[in-house]
C-alpha cells in the first residue's frame, strides 16, 4: 500500500512540476528497476527534459534548405539554358564578320576581349571602327596582327 502511496505522490508531484516549468518529463524506470520508490522519485528529479521541441525547427529549417537549394538551382538551369539557345542578335553579326574573315580561335578570342575591355555594346563595332584595334596594336603583337589583317595596315 506504500507503494501506491508513494506512486500517486509522485504523480502529483510530477504533474505540479510539468505545470509549472512545462518541460518536466518523467524517466522511464519502473518500480522493479529502481527498487524502492524514494529511488524512483530520485531518478525522475535527476532526469533532464528531453529537447524535443527542437526537432519540428529543425525539419522547418532543413526543408527551407532544400526549397532553396532547388531555386538556385532552377536558376542555375534557366540561365544555361538561354546561353545554350542562339546567339544574341549583338553577337550574330559578329560571328558572321569572324567567319567573313576566316579568323582563328584565338583572333576571335583577342577581338571578343577587347569588345569587353572598351564595354562596346556590339562587339562587331571591333569591324568597322580601327580606333580600338590601332590603340592596342602597339601593346600587342595579336592586336596589330589583326589590324593589318582587318584594315590592310
Amino acid at each position: 500500500m506504500s507503494t501506491d502511496l508513494s506512486r500517486a505522490q509522485s504523480t502529483d508531484l510530477s504533474r505540479a512540476l510539468s505545470r509549472q516549468t512545462g518541460a518536466y518529463r518523467p524517466a522511464t524506470v519502473t518500480l522493479a528497476q529502481a527498487g524502492t520508490p524514494s529511488r524512483v522519485r530520485t531518478l525522475r528529479s535527476m532526469r533532464k527534459p528531453e529537447d524535443s521541441d527542437s526537432l519540428p525547427w529543425t525539419a522547418v529549417l532543413l526543408f527551407a534548405v532544400i526549397v532553396l537549394l532547388a531555386l538556385v538551382a532552377a536558376q542555375i538551369v534557366r540561365k544555361l539554358r538561354a546561353l545554350l539557345r542562339e546567339p544574341a542578335p549583338k553577337l550574330e553579326l559578329f560571328n558572321e564578320l569572324v567567319e567573313a574573315h576566316e579568323l582563328t580561335r584565338a583572333e576571335q578570342k583577342a577581338l571578343r576581349r577587347l569588345a569587353r575591355r572598351e564595354k562596346l555594346s556590339v562587339p562587331a563595332r571591333v569591324f568597322v571602327q580601327p580606333a580600338y584595334l590601332k590603340a592596342w596594336a602597339p601593346s600587342d603583337p595579336v592586336y596589330r596582327e589583326l589590324f593589318e589583317k582587318l584594315f590592310g595596315g
